[in-house]
């Protein structure tokens, strides 16, 4: 499974998943089988997009899941409807993120939960 966490400082699995997914510095994708790690640089240009296409742009790669502390409702209705889950993080690094998604201890990310003002989209 391709899970992508956004960031705002890259440093691999021991990096803090960050609040925000607008406001990421960086998305890490970890393949949670070979635990390779591929970092996207969120280029904040491309905001009129949405970043999560930029995800899907330059990751070259199909996501099954994001986990994020915060992000708008726009965000979330592209991501579903490319087919990706959206998990809430419970703070802390990638690799606790991670390791509570694969054991099922991550609950899905409500649509009506957004961050503020972005409810509108």
């Amino acid at each position: 499974m391709k899970v992508c966490f956004p960031v705002e400082v890259d440093n691999g699995l021991d990096s803090i998943v960050y609040d925000h997914f607008g406001q990421a510095g960086d998305f890490v994708i970890v393949d949670s089988e070979s635990m390779q790690v591929v970092s996207i640089d969120n280029p904040k240009e491309d905001s009129h997009d949405g970043q999560c296409g930029t995800v899907a742009r330059r990751g070259s790669t199909r996501i099954d899941a994001l986990v994020v502390g915060g992000i708008g409702r726009g965000a979330i209705m592209r991501f579903q409807a490319m087919g990706t889950r959206i998990y809430r993080s419970t703070g802390g690094t990638i690799r606790e993120n991670l390791e509570m998604l694969t054991s099922g201890r991550l609950e899905e990310y409500p649509e009506d939960a957004t961050c503020p003002g972005h409810g509108h989209h």
